[in-house]
């Protein structure tokens, strides 16, 4: 724990996610001992988010970089781990997207519906779904001059926006 949270303030983000080995404390409990099991909870918490944000950043400069494959690993890890988050999907099918892989980014969202309906009963993210229909449609992201999802205030999609960026 103590050198994943040194990795990540030292901005060294791919060998901060490197040392993340999952959940923390995972199975671990101890019996009669509300207090513990509550500080494991809030921990595990913060250090499953650090780790998002820092799988986050990586995606995302690694895409501004125009190195798509790294993007597509970054946001696989990402999605991974929150599978049932549409706007992290999203993050995922653009990146397969922009690395020709349009078919593996249909499949993508095509894997997060069944889990929306199956895990949740929700309808999936419009934003996916939107998405995919555009890339079902024949629309190749790569030759578009103009991204079609919506934009927020501070100029990111509403369904990719950086965690910690977004308003309540």
């Amino acid at each position: 724990v103590h050198r994943f949270s040194a990795m990540v303030r030292a901005e060294r983000l791919a060998d901060a996610v490197a040392e993340y080995h999952g959940p923390f404390l995972y199975g671990f409990a101890l019996a009669q001992a509300p207090v513990f099991a509550t500080w494991v909870e809030r921990t595990g918490a913060e250090l499953a988010f650090e780790y998002a944000i820092a799988l986050e950043r990586l995606a995302r400069e690694a895409e501004e970089r125009g190195n798509h494959a790294d993007a597509v690993r970054w946001w696989r890890k990402l999605v991974g781990q929150d599978p049932l988050n549409g706007r992290l999907t999203v993050g995922l099918m653009q990146a397969l997207a922009a690395a020709g892989d349009r078919a593996g980014a249909i499949e993508q969202a095509s894997i997060y519906e069944v889990l929306i309906e199956e895990e949740l009963e929700l309808p999936p993210d419009r934003a996916a779904v939107a998405f995919a229909e555009r890339l079902r449609a024949g629309w190749d992201p790569r030759n578009a001059e103009v991204d079609l999802l919506p934009r927020d205030s501070s100029g990111f999609s509403r369904t990719t926006a950086p965690l910690g960026t977004m308003q309540a």
